[in-house]
Protein backbone atom coordinates (compact mmCIF):
# COMPACT_ATOMS: atom_id res chain seq x y z
CA UNK A 1 0.00 0.00 0.00
CA UNK A 2 1.09 3.46 -0.95
CA UNK A 3 0.70 6.41 1.83
CA UNK A 4 -1.33 9.12 0.85
CA UNK A 5 -1.73 11.32 3.85
CA UNK A 6 -0.64 11.29 7.14
CA UNK A 7 -1.37 13.91 10.57
CA UNK A 8 -0.05 13.38 13.55
CA UNK A 9 -0.96 15.33 16.10
CA UNK A 10 0.12 15.11 20.06
CA UNK A 11 -1.69 17.32 23.14
CA UNK A 12 -2.09 17.90 26.56
CA UNK A 13 -5.64 17.98 27.91
CA UNK A 14 -6.04 17.93 31.86
CA UNK A 15 -2.54 16.62 32.07
CA UNK A 16 -2.80 13.69 29.98
CA UNK A 17 -0.97 13.46 27.24
CA UNK A 18 -2.74 12.47 23.62
CA UNK A 19 -1.02 11.20 20.74
CA UNK A 20 -3.05 10.90 17.12
CA UNK A 21 -2.09 9.50 14.34
CA UNK A 22 -4.37 9.40 10.45
CA UNK A 23 -2.83 7.37 7.86
CA UNK A 24 -4.40 7.28 4.34
CA UNK A 25 -3.51 4.32 2.23
CA UNK A 26 -4.46 3.33 -1.32
CA UNK A 27 -3.55 -0.04 -2.95
CA UNK A 28 -4.02 1.40 -6.86
CA UNK A 29 -5.48 3.87 -8.36
CA UNK A 30 -8.97 2.01 -8.73
CA UNK A 31 -9.29 0.91 -4.89
CA UNK A 32 -10.62 2.55 -2.14
CA UNK A 33 -8.66 4.86 0.38
CA UNK A 34 -7.83 2.83 3.52
CA UNK A 35 -7.38 4.75 6.81
CA UNK A 36 -5.90 4.03 9.58
CA UNK A 37 -6.45 5.82 12.61
CA UNK A 38 -4.15 5.29 16.03
CA UNK A 39 -4.43 6.63 19.55
CA UNK A 40 -2.18 6.72 22.57
CA UNK A 41 -3.48 8.28 25.69
CA UNK A 42 -1.05 9.00 28.58
CA UNK A 43 -2.14 9.81 32.22
CA UNK A 44 -0.02 12.84 34.20
CA UNK A 45 2.36 10.05 35.03
CA UNK A 46 3.18 8.86 32.05
CA UNK A 47 1.25 5.33 32.24
CA UNK A 48 -0.88 4.31 29.39
CA UNK A 49 -4.35 4.42 30.02
CA UNK A 50 -5.64 4.14 26.21
CA UNK A 51 -4.41 2.58 23.32
CA UNK A 52 -6.12 1.34 20.02
CA UNK A 53 -6.21 1.47 16.16
CA UNK A 54 -8.58 1.07 13.63
CA UNK A 55 -8.91 0.95 9.82
CA UNK A 56 -12.14 1.92 7.73
CA UNK A 57 -12.95 2.43 4.21
CA UNK A 58 -12.45 6.04 3.17
CA UNK A 59 -16.01 5.86 2.33
CA UNK A 60 -17.46 4.97 5.48
CA UNK A 61 -15.13 6.97 7.64
CA UNK A 62 -17.81 10.36 8.44
CA UNK A 63 -20.45 7.68 9.53
CA UNK A 64 -17.92 5.98 11.64
CA UNK A 65 -16.54 9.07 12.95
CA UNK A 66 -19.72 10.40 13.92
CA UNK A 67 -20.89 7.00 15.79
CA UNK A 68 -17.76 6.39 17.56
CA UNK A 69 -18.07 10.53 18.73
CA UNK A 70 -21.71 9.78 19.56
CA UNK A 71 -21.19 6.41 21.75
CA UNK A 72 -18.04 7.79 23.75
CA UNK A 73 -19.45 10.87 25.31
CA UNK A 74 -22.62 8.57 25.94
CA UNK A 75 -20.04 6.24 27.58
CA UNK A 76 -18.74 9.31 29.42
CA UNK A 77 -21.62 9.97 30.58
CA UNK A 78 -22.18 13.36 28.48
CA UNK A 79 -25.06 14.18 26.01
CA UNK A 80 -24.62 13.26 22.58
CA UNK A 81 -24.10 15.60 20.17
CA UNK A 82 -27.43 16.45 18.30
CA UNK A 83 -26.64 16.80 14.49
CA UNK A 84 -29.23 17.75 11.44
CA UNK A 85 -28.77 15.65 8.69
CA UNK A 86 -28.71 17.44 5.54
CA UNK A 87 -31.04 15.90 3.24
CA UNK A 88 -29.60 15.10 -0.45
CA UNK A 89 -29.76 18.54 -2.97
CA UNK A 90 -30.86 17.86 -6.82
CA UNK A 91 -27.71 17.80 -9.02
CA UNK A 92 -28.16 21.33 -10.10
CA UNK A 93 -28.59 22.61 -6.90
CA UNK A 94 -26.41 26.53 -7.00
CA UNK A 95 -26.06 26.25 -10.43
CA UNK A 96 -27.32 29.36 -12.65
CA UNK A 97 -30.25 29.09 -14.87
CA UNK A 98 -29.47 30.03 -18.47
CA UNK A 99 -31.67 31.36 -20.94
CA UNK A 100 -32.44 28.45 -22.55
CA UNK A 101 -33.31 26.56 -19.05
CA UNK A 102 -35.46 29.60 -18.93
CA UNK A 103 -37.31 28.89 -22.02
CA UNK A 104 -37.91 25.35 -20.79
CA UNK A 105 -39.49 25.92 -17.62
CA UNK A 106 -41.73 28.87 -18.75
CA UNK A 107 -42.37 25.81 -22.20
CA UNK A 108 -43.12 23.17 -18.88
CA UNK A 109 -45.32 25.36 -16.52
CA UNK A 110 -47.67 26.86 -18.90
CA UNK A 111 -48.48 23.18 -20.51
CA UNK A 112 -49.34 22.30 -16.94
CA UNK A 113 -46.74 20.27 -16.20
CA UNK A 114 -46.45 18.86 -12.46
CA UNK A 115 -44.00 21.04 -9.94
CA UNK A 116 -42.24 17.87 -8.73
CA UNK A 117 -41.99 16.38 -12.85
CA UNK A 118 -39.98 19.65 -13.68
CA UNK A 119 -38.31 19.96 -11.00
CA UNK A 120 -36.51 16.34 -11.09
CA UNK A 121 -36.60 17.24 -14.89
CA UNK A 122 -34.60 20.03 -14.02
CA UNK A 123 -31.87 19.05 -11.12
CA UNK A 124 -33.65 21.31 -8.53
CA UNK A 125 -35.61 21.67 -5.99
CA UNK A 126 -39.90 22.38 -6.04
CA UNK A 127 -38.59 25.66 -4.35
CA UNK A 128 -36.11 27.03 -6.71
CA UNK A 129 -38.66 25.88 -9.39
CA UNK A 130 -41.66 28.06 -8.14
CA UNK A 131 -38.35 31.36 -6.92
CA UNK A 132 -37.81 31.04 -10.59
CA UNK A 133 -41.01 31.21 -11.96
CA UNK A 134 -41.60 34.70 -11.40
CA UNK A 135 -38.71 35.59 -13.18
CA UNK A 136 -39.92 34.59 -16.37
CA UNK A 137 -43.21 35.49 -15.91
CA UNK A 138 -44.80 32.75 -15.09
CA UNK A 139 -47.44 32.66 -11.90
CA UNK A 140 -46.39 30.42 -9.60
CA UNK A 141 -49.87 29.79 -7.53
CA UNK A 142 -51.37 29.07 -10.70
CA UNK A 143 -49.79 25.97 -12.94
CA UNK A 144 -50.23 26.29 -16.61
CA UNK A 145 -50.62 31.21 -16.34
CA UNK A 146 -48.33 33.70 -16.94
CA UNK A 147 -48.07 36.56 -14.38
CA UNK A 148 -50.77 39.41 -15.27
CA UNK A 149 -48.85 42.74 -16.39
CA UNK A 150 -48.00 44.88 -13.35
CA UNK A 151 -50.89 48.31 -12.84
CA UNK A 152 -48.40 50.63 -14.60
CA UNK A 153 -47.83 48.46 -18.17
CA UNK A 154 -52.25 47.84 -17.44
CA UNK A 155 -53.03 51.54 -17.42
CA UNK A 156 -50.01 52.29 -20.51
CA UNK A 157 -52.22 49.70 -22.71
CA UNK A 158 -55.46 51.86 -21.90
CA UNK A 159 -53.92 55.32 -23.02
Amino acid sequence: MTIIEEHRTQFRRDGHAYRLEVVAQQESEAAERQVTVRLDVADPEGRPVAAGQVEVAAGALSAVAEVLSDELLAAAGQPRRHRHRRREQPSNTGRPWTAELDAELEKRWIAGEDLRDIAEAFGRTQSAILRRLPLIGCDPYTPGAYLPPPPSQRDEDRG
